[in-house]
């Protein structure tokens, strides 16, 4: 089992110099080369990119599988990426036949010294056409409105013991490949996802059987019929998230792998020292991507995470590093991390050079873990962004 190298960079020392990983989002790194070439990336090209990513200073790889609703290898547990309405993206659907990603980036990195993380979401397996097949003929398993006539589509409730059994197979399969761990991502694409019908507002969904009944249990109340205070439903929705991640987090430990996840918080007013550490899911008010309805809360409890060792090492996007050194301090310590995002054109990615040269001086500044890069495209797209990582080094 390779080891990961968390808080080292080549040639560096281990205790006092970040680590530094980098997101490969499979997808995107294909379409950006089938764009560029006309062809799919070979395996042996795939290869090449891992190694170079070792020589130009990284310690880490978290390989995304998650497609939305689809995955980006041969699953016998999850939906396999076929193809979606986008047509320039489809012809991931032929690749995954032809070799199998998973496995090659875990013995591709293994073999050139990096530790490798299998990146999963777990709020996000829904979009039109990249919609999850389990959760498309179990919409019961989504987080569901209060009037019980909804399904927050791409949201699952942890609640629904199903939910949990289906992710669990899920992880077993991945953590199968001899990856070093597991990274759980809570991002999503929800955004993209309201249709006619769908209620509107705050706090509309999450109000699943389990949920309800439990919320019963603790504070007495009926919360599809009685007043009630949000934020214990958003710590109860955590509590489950919590049990779910321990599963995960036991079967990993039996194999000698690890558990990582990200966490993040809303501001008050949007003021800056001000978060809680939770996130509101929601849809877009319009056709942009902001500003969202929060339509269902969950509480990320990373001082239970860190205290019962449940998860390894955490990570937020965050400019403003202190924001994440303070949940560290808060929590007793752990391994925390900022997720850097670079852009995804050339132009975005010169502009925001100098933000991400700062954040990564901030991480020092505060203690932090280390820095995860957002994306492998963004070196793509402006390979200038590797001699930064370089620069690091020194």
């Amino acid at each position: 089992m390779a080891l990961l190298l968390h808080g080292s960079w080549k040639g560096a020392d281990r205790m006092n110099t970040p680590g530094v990983v980098l997101n490969l989002d499979f997808f995107d790194w294909v379409r950006h080369r089938f764009t560029q070439h006309g062809a799919n990336p070979t395996e042996s090209e795939f290869c090449d990119f891992i190694a170079h990513v070792a020589s130009q200073g990284f310690d880490t790889v978290h390989f995304r599988t998650s497609g939305i609703g689809k995955v980006r290898y041969p699953s016998k547990v999850m939906t396999p990426f076929d193809n979606e309405y986008r047509l320039d993206s489809n012809s991931m659907g032929q690749l995954i036949h032809q070799w199998n990603p998973l496995a090659v980036a875990v013995d591709a990195c293994k073999r050139n010294g990096l530790g490798v993380l299998v990146w999963i979401t777990l709020f996000d397996s829904y979009c039109i056409g990249l919609e999850d097949a389990f959760f498309a003929k179990r919409p019961d398993l989504l987080m569901r409105s209060r009037d019980g006539k909804h399904a927050m589509r791409g949201v699952p409730c942890y609640a629904c013991e199903d939910t949990r059994n289906y992710r669990i197979r899920e992880a077993e399969e991945g953590s199968g490949y001899g990856a070093d761990g597991i990274f759980y991502s809570m991002h999503s694409h929800t955004c993209c996802n309201r249709m006619t019908g769908d209620p509107e507002g705050n706090d509309v969904f999450g109000f699943n059987p389990e949920i309800v009944e439990a919320f019963r249990q603790q504070h007495g109340i009926d919360i599809l019929t009685d007043d009630f205070d949000r934020f214990d439903l958003y710590k109860l929705q955590g509590d489950f998230l919590t049990g779910y991640l321990h599963e995960v987090k036991n079967l990993l430990a039996t194999r000698g792998q690890t558990l990582h996840a990200t966490f993040a918080w809303e501001k008050d007013g949007d003021v800056h020292g001000t978060g809680r550490t939770m996130v509101n899911i929601g849809y877009a008010q319009g056709r942009e991507a902001y500003p969202y309805d929060h339509m269902v809360g969950i509480h990320f409890d990373c001082e239970t995470w860190v205290r019962e060792g449940i998860v390894d090492d955490f990570s937020a996007q965050e400019d403003f590093t202190d924001e994440i050194a303070k949940v560290k301090k808060k929590s007793g310590g752990g391994k925390f991390y900022v997720w850097i995002y670079c852009g995804f054109d050339a132009a975005t990615i010169k502009e925001l050079q100098a933000t991400i040269a700062s954040i990564i001086e901030q991480v020092r500044q505060d203690g932090l873990s280390g820095c995860i890069f957002h994306e492998a495209m963004s070196f793509e797209v402006f390979p200038d962004m590797w001699q930064l990582i370089n620069d690091r080094k020194e």
